[in-house]
């Protein structure tokens, strides 16, 4: 197995941890409150000021495991310390960070 290989595998097992502890009901369109910071290629924010996040690969893991789970995604660019804080709080439910 080539090194890259090794990297992707490990990517994707650290951005679907966070996953394996979201405990949510499976009604349809619930909207699960993410959080997250511009990071390319991670988290991208094409606006000028960098200031909200539409895309990106760990954007893009999110959606489809959150769609797979009949959830809906509401995103929110916040930067480390905020995001950390609405995790503790309660008023988010999951960050992405690489």
């Amino acid at each position: 197995m080539k090194l890259i290989d090794r990297f992707k595998a490990f990517l994707a097992i650290t951005l679907m941890l966070p996953f394996t502890c979201l405990v949510v009901s499976a009604e349809k369109n619930q909207v699960v409150s993410v959080v997250g910071e511009h990071w390319p290629p991670w988290l991208i924010a094409y606006d000028s000021q960098k200031q909200q996040v539409t895309a990106g690969l760990a954007v893009e893991i999110a959606q489809e495991l959150l769609t797979r789970l009949n959830l809906e995604m509401k995103f929110n660019t916040r930067p480390w310390p905020r995001a950390l804080m609405e995790i503790e709080d309660g008023r988010s439910d999951l960050v992405l960070y690489p």
